[in-house]
C-alpha cells in the first residue's frame, strides 16, 4: 500500500508539444504516441521548460486581469463604503513584473500571446491614466499661477 501511495504522490507530469505533429505528449516519451515521431530528450526537457514558463506567465496575466476586472461593488466591501480601490494601486508594480519576467517570452502559444497583448492594454490604461491625470495637474497648477 506504501508503494502505491508513492507512486500516487507525484502528480506532476510535464508536457510539450511534439515537434513533428504538435500535439502535447508528456516528458519522457520515447516516441510520439500521435505521430510515432522519435523524441530528443533534450529537445523535449528545452520545450517542457519552455511550456511551463508560458503557463505560469499565462496564470500570473489571468491574475492580474482578475484584480483589473473586479467590480465597483466589491472595492466598495473591501474598502468599507468609501468606494476606493486599494489594491488597484498594486497593478503598476504587478506590470512591472510581469513584463519584466516574461516579456521576452517567445512561443506559438495563443494563450500567451493574448495575455500579452492584455498585458499591453492593463499598462496604458494604468500608466497612460497616470501621465494624463499628472498633466492635468501641472496644467491646472500652471494655470493658477
Amino acid at each position: 500500500m506504501a508503494e502505491l501511495l508513492s507512486i500516487l504522490s507525484d502528480p506532476v507530469v510535464r508536457t510539450f508539444a511534439c515537434p513533428a505533429c504538435g500535439e502535447t505528449i508528456a516528458l519522457g516519451c520515447e516516441r510520439c504516441r500521435f505521430c510515432s515521431a522519435v523524441i530528443d530528450q533534450t529537445a523535449a526537457a528545452a520545450a517542457a521548460d519552455l511550456m511551463d514558463r508560458v503557463n505560469l506567465a499565462c496564470s500570473e496575466a489571468e491574475d492580474i486581469r482578475a484584480l483589473f476586472d473586479r467590480e465597483p461593488s466589491e472595492y466598495d466591501m473591501l474598502s468599507k463604503g468609501r468606494g476606493e480601490r486599494p489594491d488597484f494601486y498594486l497593478l503598476p508594480i504587478l506590470l512591472i513584473r510581469w513584463w519584466i519576467r516574461f516579456g521576452k517570452l517567445r512561443a506559438n502559444d495563443k494563450d500567451l500571446t493574448a495575455a500579452k497583448g492584455d498585458m499591453k492594454t492593463y499598462a496604458f490604461v494604468v500608466f497612460g491614466g497616470t501621465a494624463l491625470g499628472l498633466l492635468l495637474i501641472l496644467l491646472s497648477v500652471m494655470h493658477w499661477l
